[in-house]
């Protein structure tokens, strides 16, 4: 069970990675560009985001993922194709030995490209990793409870970090609050 854990965790840091530095400092082009966005919120885990029209919401089974830890799951599709444009984990690895944590000194070690930045009033980090083919990126927000935002949109895991282009990935990310990490 650890070593598959280990195996999905290689695999997704292949899949998903950095986002640079100056792209993940631009501020939303307005308060106006998202006004009329839904509005995810999650009361079990205390975090919410916006996204567009163009875009659904699909809950994932935790279970289905076989992550020690691994507490909520969601992804953002096309409503066209439902091809999945961002994809949302939040982990509580608490004291658990078998859960994978990915905590600063960690993200520093194994990114190719590492650097920080604020997201509501948290410390969220820019992480490009590189597999055998390609090199992709993932936004982290480390903490007793873990947050790791991206895509698989193989046009936008060619950027070196999220960008507003044909969706608004940027702006997505730079929506997200998360509240106290208050845990049972």
């Amino acid at each position: 069970m650890m070593k598959r854990d280990l195996v999905f965790l290689m695999i997704l840091a292949g899949m998903v990675l950095w986002a640079r530095p100056a792209a993940a400092q631009q501020p939303l082009t307005s308060s106006d560009s998202t006004a009329d966005w839904f509005t995810y919120q999650d009361p079990s885990f205390n975090f919410s985001f916006k996204y567009p029209g163009g875009l659904r919401l699909v809950p994932l089974r935790v279970s289905s993922f076989r992550m020690e830890g691994l507490v909520q799951a969601l992804q953002l599709v096309r409503k066209d194709d439902s091809g999945i444009v961002v994809r949302i984990m939040v982990k509580e690895p608490g004291d658990n030995p078998r859960a994978f944590k990915e905590d600063f000194a960690f993200l520093r070690n194994v990114c190719k490209t590492y650097s920080e930045f604020p997201l509501s009033d948290r410390t969220a980090v820019n992480c490009v990793t590189c597999g055998r083919g390609a090199c992709h990126w993932r936004i982290n927000i480390p903490g007793r409870r873990e947050f790791t935002i991206f895509t698989m949109l193989a046009d936008e895991s060619e950027q070196s970090g999220p960008e507003d282009g044909a969706f608004p990935i940027l702006s997505i990310i730079r929506s997200f609050q998360i509240g106290t990490e208050t845990m049972p």
